[in-house]
């Protein structure tokens, strides 16, 4: 069974490929594979490889299932919609101090296109979803 530590957005392809192909897999907390791996001083994809394999098989580590799609996306929206929130304090944060009038407009007009992404993204996430959309795969 493939097991991995892949950290942040770099795991998408791969879970959404084995998911959609029914392939199981395990994800591994990339602490508790390093944890694992103690006393192994090379740094290779290789040696990971191998110390995840045999992580994977001595603590007979189980598979969860397959997101569907519907949750992938929502955890996209949400990503999305954190850095916008972000990018809005940061915008209003710069604003506090600006004194020239054409940095002062554009900073609003920046806060109003983050105001209309935001109001996007929520739609997006509240948006109905088919009831068969969101049913677990069976397995």
């Amino acid at each position: 069974m493939p097991c991995s530590n892949r950290p942040g957005p770099y795991h998408r392809a791969v879970d959404r490929a084995l998911g959609a192909s029914g392939v199981p897999f395990v994800k591994v907390n990339p602490r508790q594979a390093r944890r694992f791996a103690q006393g192994k001083l090379a740094k290779t994809d290789r040696l990971d490889a191998a110390i995840l394999a045999r992580m994977g098989s001595l603590l007979e580590l189980e598979a969860r299932p397959a997101r569907s799609e519907v949750l992938f996306e929502l955890k996209e929206l949400y990503l999305a919609r954190e850095v916008v929130v972000k990018d809005r304090t940061a915008a209003r944060n710069r604003g506090k101090a600006l004194t020239l009038s054409l940095l002062k407009r554009q900073n609003a007009q920046r806060l109003e296109q983050i105001d209309r992404q935001i109001v996007t993204v929520r739609a997006r996430t509240c948006a109905p979803t088919p009831a068969s959309v969101l049913a677990l795969p069976s397995g």
